[in-house]
């Protein structure tokens, strides 16, 4: 009796990873109040109501909390048998998005009601569920090219294309990004690795140079780095007043950038406006609470119940720390502007929900955690 007591008590769910909890909670509510501080100007002219981007980010806040509360119950087993819907639902939001109303000249987002979901995201989560399963399966002695790997790239041409048909480089970027390191945390065979990396490194720089707004921007960057005058407008403007906060910024609600000196400041470009107002101290108290979802996140996946779970969760923690990576290095003028979200911080739901329903899995996965 007491040794059954004691194997279910083995066998039951510990308690979710609380830092990453709590952090991406402080995440999502100072996200919301930089929203608010970043956009109220340019909501007042635009709409006549200076918390009209605030009150749809608390929104967001509000149905992230829920995502990241209530989904942490939901056992990761369950994505491990609807991985083929999600997968399916992933591509098929790719190509209804191709029908929608054009914004700035890019067909990204789907929009339901008050809520605007992109496309790209709900697709990597798919991809990500899809090579967790599927590679799960082989090990590095019984792995075939065309059996274990063909499929996969197949999927990441097919979402890589119907992306750039909205077009969104920096979604392929990041897809394409996620899933070479996925690859080589699976243990598939160096050699491919390598074998698959030349033409998508040949193929990228075709991408780039073949849709012309994505050559301006790369003009317009390497000519910023030799000439900072004559640097693109948005990356000029980014780094200026990322700066210009010092060590501890101006206050919040200080900060001149949401005077449409930085565009999107409250989207790609929130980094900038919290450095200008909060300083250097804030930036990198955001920038230390990434590493620790990351650093966490990949402990967790280490001591993961399952291969599945554990590439599943490495997965997940490699898209959100190399998506933010990436836009933190557009706001310091490091790269040439992507069109990347910064996760938990920026304007936008799918963002939010997608993030949080990445980090939901995560915290699921933590609960079964070897010790």
């Amino acid at each position: 009796m007491l040794e059954s007591v004691e194997a279910a008590a083995a066998n039951r769910p510990g308690r979710p990873d609380r830092p990453i909890f709590w952090v991406a909670i402080c995440l999502l509510a100072f996200g919301a109040v930089m929203v608010f501080s970043a956009s109220a100007h340019m909501a007042a002219e635009n709409y006549r109501v200076p918390f009209f981007f605030f009150l749809k980010q608390f929104l967001f806040f509000c149905l992230g909390f829920a995502i990241l509360l209530g989904g942490s119950h939901i056992p990761y087993q369950f994505w491990h048998r609807t991985y083929r819907l999600w997968l399916i639902v992933g591509v098929a939001l790719l190509l209804v998005v191709l029908f929608m109303p054009s914004v700035r000249g890019a067909k990204r987002w789907l929009f339901v009601g008050p809520l605007s979901l992109q496309a790209s995201e709900g697709f990597r989560f798919g991809m990500i569920l899809f090579l967790a399963a599927t590679w799960a399966k082989h090990f590095r002695s019984d792995f075939a090219f065309k059996k274990n790997l063909l499929p996969q790239v197949i999927l990441l041409g097919t979402g890589c294309v119907l992306t750039m048909l909205q077009p969104d480089l920096g979604a392929v970027i990041l897809l394409a990004s996620t899933f070479f390191a996925l690859m080589f945390l699976a243990g598939l065979p160096l050699r491919h690795l390598f074998f698959l990396t030349a033409p998508a490194v040949v193929l990228g720089c075709i991408l780039v140079l073949g849709f012309g707004y994505k050559h301006d921007r790369l003009e317009n960057f390497t000519t910023g780095v030799v000439d900072p005058f004559a640097a693109g407008y948005q990356v000029k403007q980014g780094a200026i007043y990322m700066g210009s906060g010092g060590i501890a910024g101006r206050g919040l609600g200080g900060g001149l950038a949401k005077f449409l000196y930085v565009p999107d400041a409250h989207t790609d470009f929130i980094l900038a406006a919290v450095g200008e107002e909060l300083g250097l101290l804030a930036t990198l108290a955001i920038i230390s609470a990434y590493l620790l979802i990351c650093v966490r996140g990949l402990r967790i996946a280490s001591r993961a119940p399952d291969r599945f779970s554990a590439l599943l969760v490495a997965g997940l923690v490699l898209t959100l720390g190399l998506q933010a990576a990436i836009n933190i290095c557009v706001v310091l003028a490091l790269i040439p502007p992507t069109g990347l979200p910064l996760p938990l911080l920026s304007y936008g739901g799918s963002s939010v929900l997608f993030t949080t329903l990445a980090l939901a899995v995560i915290l699921n996965v933590s609960r079964h955690a070897k010790t």
